[in-house]
């Protein structure tokens, strides 16, 4: 996390590493709790499961996309940048969001799309560029689940 990071994400990350025993290597941003990733047009939820083991730690976060994802079938992944707003600097609003997809695979675009090509549980993130650092920095996180 930067310093332009708001104190949300700080504490949100602080929260998830004390839970998770220090396991935790990144830190979602939850916007005070409010999610602002949708999929599909569907806004995620807050994640009340615990992961219990390294392989569940792997791909939590601390929201969900809810719904039905197959294989094969894009998935529509934005940010509402309204809501991001609150959070992050405007200088970070500048360039489009930098997105990983769990499975190797990398975007960038304010709004983009993704098709998985194996079933299992993928944790998307979203980077926002930092112009002062020249950093790609995580301020949101979800686990979607895709079936065969």
């Amino acid at each position: 996390m930067r310093r332009w990071m708001a104190i949300p994400c700080l504490v949100a990350g602080l929260f998830l590493s004390l839970a998770l025993g220090g396991a935790a290597r990144g830190h979602a941003c939850a916007l005070d709790s409010r999610p602002s990733l949708s999929t599909n047009g569907r806004l995620v939820v807050l994640n009340r499961q615990v992961a219990r083991t390294q392989a569940e730690l792997a791909t939590w976060s601390f929201f969900l996309a809810t719904g039905t994802y197959k294989i094969g079938q894009p998935v529509a992944m934005t940010e509402n940048r309204k809501e991001v707003a609150r959070t992050l600097m405007p200088s970070a609003l500048r360039q489009p969001w930098g997105w990983t997809f769990g499975d190797g695979a990398y975007a960038q675009g304010w709004t983009v799309h993704h098709a998985y090509h194996r079933p299992g549980r993928w944790k998307i993130a979203v980077y926002a560029y930092n112009p002062e650092s020249h950093h790609w920095d995580l301020f949101d996180q979800a686990t979607i689940t895709i079936r065969a």
